[in-house]
């Protein structure tokens, strides 16, 4: 019966160690996220700086799906 104690003690310990473990994981992808789109943000606001091919190379680079398709369906959507 100890031992069937000892158990769920220790799974207490690592739920409890998990959910600490997930919320810092969380932390640290908003903090990502946020950095990613000012980035976008920043790159969007110097088009003029910046050749339209090598912008479009960033951002396609930065993205997960291609920033061309990802425009033309209209997900993505510049602040004015």
């Amino acid at each position: 019966m100890e031992a069937l104690n000892d158990i769920a003690n220790d799974l207490r310990v690592l739920s409890v160690a998990n959910e600490n473990h997930h919320q810092r994981l969380l932390e640290t992808l908003q903090s990502i996220d946020a950095l990613v789109s000012r980035m976008i943000d920043s790159l969007v606001r110097n088009d003029g700086s910046l050749e339209k091919s090598k912008r479009l190379d960033i951002l396609n680079w930065m993205a997960t799906q291609p920033y061309v398709n990802h425009h033309r369906q209209g997900v993505f959507k510049c602040a004015a």
